[in-house]
């Protein structure tokens, strides 16, 4: 038998069950599930523990939907990937893998891979967080079975969209190769609430199509990369919403074009060599794009009115040497002069004379990495 768990129908784990797969020959639970009700697994309660070192071996296999509810899963795959015959294509381990959705509402997860091109998540369709803990770390690099055909490490890979409006969702994605992105949307990402903290050796967040913001925290820090990528169209409207990103050419946030790029609230810092694209000037709301910024690791960057009040206080997790520091804050209003502190040196005074009001030069230098920082 290759799986720890296995059926043909669907699973529910209710509040109270204990449930432990030390080591399986494949997946440690492996379920078909109902077609007919379009049922895989329901995790409801208890506890799930589950370890498997079997190249591209799953934690929890599931043909169809993934819907956990409550409980805690501590799910670990050890197993790199593989050149899948039947599918024609490369095949790696996850903690959860599903061919339909992932759902969260509740509970405390921890998944982790250690690799090759191991994932946390990996869903062919959408990939849901309304609520609970989930914190997904991997560590393995990239795998390669020909020039092409690669699978790489991901926190959380959706095919479809990503939609995140509660809970907590924490990435670690450590492996030093091409792609080892963290959180993944083939499709469009969707933040309107809960708090997202990303860290990934690549791009941290990155959406094929479409990233909005409406509420919610986001933290996303790449050292190499940009901290949020989105190939499409980006849009804050709302929460709090922070990119670190690598060396010029590389930046906090990155947008393809600066006409679907918009920022109409929230508060937004983007840190980098270099500020790819800049918000258009439809945005209802200003950003001040900060160029040829010297700054070191630990510095307090403040944003003060004409008054001395400060609207922004942020501590860099790394150092800019003639780097990019973006902002955009409700209160920037035009006409007014505002000064740019690090710590108690003043860089530089503005005055916010269009939607986006674009300061100094840059020649997109980074100084160390971290892990720190954070706005107040």
């Amino acid at each position: 038998m290759k799986h720890g768990v296995c059926t043909d129908g669907y699973m529910v784990v209710r509040p109270g069950v204990t449930l432990v797969v030390n080591e399986a020959a494949k997946n440690c639970i492996h379920v078909k599930g109902d077609e007919d009700d379009n049922m895989g697994i329901q995790v409801l309660g208890g506890l799930i523990y589950t370890y498997t070192s079997a190249t591209a071996g799953k934690g929890i296999k599931c043909d169809r939907q993934v819907d956990i509810q409550g409980g805690q899963l501590l799910l670990n795959v050890a197993g790199g990937a593989e050149y899948d015959k039947d599918e024609a294509d490369t095949s790696s381990a996850a903690a959860i893998k599903t061919d339909t959705y992932v759902t969260i509402s509740g509970g405390t997860h921890v998944l982790k891979a250690t690799g090759t091109a191991g994932k946390g998540i990996n869903c062919d369709g959408n990939f849901t967080l309304s609520g609970g803990t989930v914190t997904a770390t991997t560590t393995g690099g990239k795998f390669t079975y020909n020039r092409n055909l690669t699978s790489s490490p991901k926190g959380v890979k959706a095919d479809g969209n990503v939609t995140i409006s509660g809970g907590t969702l924490n990435i670690q994605v450590t492996g030093a190769s091409e792609s080892s992105e963290g959180l993944e949307s083939k499709a469009s990402m969707t933040i309107s609430g809960g708090d997202v903290y990303v860290w990934a050796y690549e791009d941290a967040i990155n959406a094929s199509t479409a990233f909005t913001v409406t509420g919610g925290s986001v933290y996303a820090y790449s050292p190499t990369c940009d901290g949020i990528d989105s190939n499409g169209s980006l849009t804050i409207s709302g929460g709090t919403v922070v990119g670190v990103g690598g060396s010029a050419p590389e930046g906090g946030i990155d947008c393809d074009s600066s006409s679907k790029f918009l920022v109409n609230g929230g508060t937004m810092i983007s840190i980098g060599g270099t500020l790819q694209s800049n918000p258009s000037s439809s945005s209802k709301q200003r950003t001040v794009v900060a160029n040829g910024i010297t700054a070191s690791k630990g510095a307090v960057m403040q944003v003060l009115d004409s008054s001395g009040n400060s609207l922004l206080s942020f501590t860099l997790p790394r150092s800019l040497s003639s780097g990019n520091f973006t902002f955009s804050l409700p209160t920037l209003a035009s006409g007014t002069t505002y000064t740019l502190k690090s710590d108690s040196s003043t860089l530089t005074t503005f005055t916010c004379s269009s939607m986006v009001t674009t300061i100094g030069t840059t020649s997109g230098g980074m100084g160390n990495p971290g892990m720190g920082g954070g706005w107040h």
